[in-house]
């Protein structure tokens, strides 16, 4: 005998799956808002036999039960509709937030108490106390799992947000641990779809480029022009940071193969973004930005970039397949 499908969740069942408590009525149900936490701010209202919610605080607009798990929960809309077609999707639903619930409150106090010799680590990578704060770079001084299935590692926390929720949490791990335990230099903690980091400034502007790590695109992002936006997607193939571009002009700082959408762009010096920075300062890593987003689509990396220095007074040389672009007779080349 067929098995008889679940029927969809409707807006009143994911309000009581997620604890809401609403006081009753006819046609109209009020509660606490869960986001912002107005008391009697969340209002359902039964409108054209379906249930509708708002809040008149954060989200005065209409909506329906997908607009309840994208805002709620930061689901796609592809997400939420598989959610809503699919009951036993919201068990996932509920673990990652939990997940949520139990990192972002640890996330927040990780960024107020960094250690003093984290921070100069940092300031050493160009990663200075705006930039921490913007990015609410933490660190965390113990391992510790996340609702028995998630392990969070020690080290330096950069926690990635899709809007104001929290995605993932990018943990870069201390020395003695991966000498000890072995693996990468870089842990990370998800409990959903992949989200990028930074990628709120893709939606404005026509040129992106995507960075090794989350460092360098935070690094870059605080010396590039206006019309360049920096993002970083771990492990991404090509086709999706190609997709993630949506049709901008795309950049790799890193070997991209096989994907026409993508232009990969050399550094003039070092193996990534940071070292670069590190070696030649901070005026060099603005020119080499600007350059590669004012360049033609298609145009040889080498030749704009070199032309483009040349241009603003500094002195390019190269040295084997690199160009260094400094100001060799300034001391200040470094500002």
């Amino acid at each position: 005998m067929a098995m008889r499908a679940s029927p969809p969740l409707m807006l009143l069942d994911l309000l009581k799956a997620d604890g809401i408590a609403l006081r009753d009525g006819d046609k109209q149900k009020i509660g606490r808002c869960p986001r912002c936490g107005a008391p009697d701010g969340l209002i359902v209202t039964l409108s054209n036999e379906r249930w509708v919610f708002t809040c008149q605080r954060c989200h005065p607009k209409r909506g329906d039960a997908i607009d309840y798990l994208r805002w709620m929960h930061g689901l796609s809309f592809r997400e939420a509709c598989e959610v809503i077609g699919q009951p036993a999707l919201l068990e996932a639903l509920h673990e990652a937030m939990a997940w949520r619930e139990a990192l972002e409150a640890r996330v927040l106090r990780w960024a107020r108490e960094m250690p003093p010799q984290v921070a100069r680590y940092l300031d050493g990578r160009g990663i200075n106390a705006a930039l921490r704060a913007r990015y609410r770079i933490g660190y965390n001084p113990e391992a510790f799992q996340v609702a028995g299935r998630w392990q969070v590692t020690r080290g330096i926390t950069i926690p990635i947000y899709q809007g104001e929720t929290l995605a993932a949490l990018v943990i870069r791990r201390r020395a003695d641990d991966i000498a000890r335990e072995g693996g990468g230099k870089y842990a990370v903690v998800e409990a959903g779809a992949r989200v990028a980091f930074d990628a709120e400034g893709l939606r404005s502007r026509p040129v992106v480029l995507f960075c090794a790590s989350e460092f360098d695109a935070m690094l870059a992002a605080a010396h590039a022009p206006q019309s360049l936006a920096c993002a970083c997607l771990r492990n991404a193939s090509a086709a999706e940071l190609a997709n993630l571009a949506g049709g901008r002009r795309a950049l790799a700082a890193f070997p991209v193969e096989g994907e026409a959408r993508i232009e990969q762009v050399a550094l003039p010096e070092g193996y990534d973004i940071t070292d670069f920075y590190q070696r030649a300062g901070a005026r060099a890593l603005r020119g080499w930005l600007m350059a590669i987003t004012i360049a033609r689509p298609g145009a040889t990396n080498e030749a704009t970039i070199l032309a483009w220095l040349r241009e603003h007074g500094y002195t390019p040389q190269k040295r084997g397949h690199h160009i260094v672009a400094v100001r060799a007779s300034s001391a200040s080349q470094r500002d």
